[in-house]
């Protein structure tokens, strides 16, 4: 037999440029093999060592099975925050997300999973009170419900209904009044991203539980401080009733088409009261959020499921130091009812 020479082709194709201790065909070269059987022998060692190569991979690629346990405050506590649905009208607190979004843009988007459903907001609460507004502007205390007044009992009151028909928020009809964010595949921040305003306090971002929303409003309220983003969570359709944003820098000039001067918020800055027929209201549906400008005129969420949970981002102080509410019972003789 020909011995096998160091950087020639073994019988099993591979190459025996090694040293004597870790090449099998080295070793039996140096041995003196006779005639035929060192070949053989050659084979199944380096047999032998892919074995063992093989074997290592295997051991380098096992699974690891792992339990998963309950998400808790308590059990995630090392690598964050657990938030829950809270009641409207909850002031900031430690239950809160503690956001830090001071070093860039900050970006609140929906992004989907293959095969799953997407991942990712209060409105219309009077904080320190007892009582919150109801859908038509009277207060109530808080647990104790009560039955709006009906088309006819408004009618004696001298009260006009207006009817307003739900339209389908879309990027291009929501445009006037802020951004319609929907699911996306993980794509970089653009310009179909919210677009946020969060630099005037300390950002808020939490989920609040709303019930018995029924598809009507007579009042409506703006924040001049903050862009607010609000959601259903699990996709449920809701309307908002909105008019376009009518901040006025300066008080004692300018005032609307209809003859309307500029008030003064109890926020210090000015506005012009809403007009009630530019007023129009939203159906949100799927799995979509809202983004809106400063300044724009919101009312709602209202929804005809008993119970719905949101998700909202603000400040955390928008509620107290930034919640501008126009009255159209009281001011207009307007109440609103949402047909869908």
């Amino acid at each position: 037999m020909q011995a096998i020479r160091p950087g020639r082709a073994c019988r099993i194709g591979r190459f025996c440029r090694r040293d004597a201790v870790s090449s099998p065909c080295q070793a039996l070269r140096s041995s003196g093999s006779g005639k035929g059987g060192g070949g053989v022998r050659c084979a199944k060692a380096a047999a032998r060592s892919v074995e063992a190569m093989e074997a290592v991979k295997e051991e380098e690629a096992r699974v690891v099975a792992l339990q998963a346990v309950e998400a808790t405050p308590e059990s995630f506590a090392p690598f964050g925050q657990v938030i829950a649905a809270t009641s409207d009208g909850d002031e900031f607190g430690r239950h809160d997300a503690q956001l830090d979004l001071s070093r860039g843009i900050p970006s609140l988007g929906l992004f989907r999973r293959h095969g799953g459903s997407p991942f990712p907001s209060p409105l219309h609460s009077i904080a320190n009170s007892p009582y919150q507004l109801t859908n038509c502007g009277k207060r109530r205390s808080r647990g104790v419900e009560e039955r709006p007044p009906g088309p006819r009992a408004l009618a004696m009151e001298g009260v006009r209904v207006v009817t307003l028909r739900a339209v389908d928020a879309t990027p291009e009809s929501f445009a006037p009044f802020g951004q319609v964010v929907a699911a996306s595949g993980g794509k970089r921040f653009g310009p179909n991203d919210a677009q946020l305003d969060l630099s005037r306090g300390i950002p808020r971002f939490y989920i609040m539980r709303l019930e018995k929303r029924p598809l009507e409003f007579c009042t409506i309220t703006h924040h001049a401080s903050v862009t607010q983003c609000l959601g259903s969570i699990g996709g449920e359709d809701w309307y908002l009733g909105v008019a376009k944003p009518s901040i006025v820098e300066d008080g004692t000039h300018g005032q609307g088409g209809d003859g309307r001067k500029p008030v003064q918020s109890r926020a210090g800055h000015y506005y012009l009261p809403p007009d009630p027929a530019e007023v129009c209201v939203f159906r949100v549906s799927g799995t979509k959020f809202l983004k809106l400008h400063i300044g724009t005129w919101h009312a709602g969420p209202q929804f005809k499921a008993d119970a719905v949970d949101f998700y909202n981002l603000e400040l955390s102080n928008t509620n107290i130091v930034d919640h501008t509410t126009h009255d159209f019972k009281k001011d207009d003789r307007v109440t609103f009812v949402i047909e869908d």
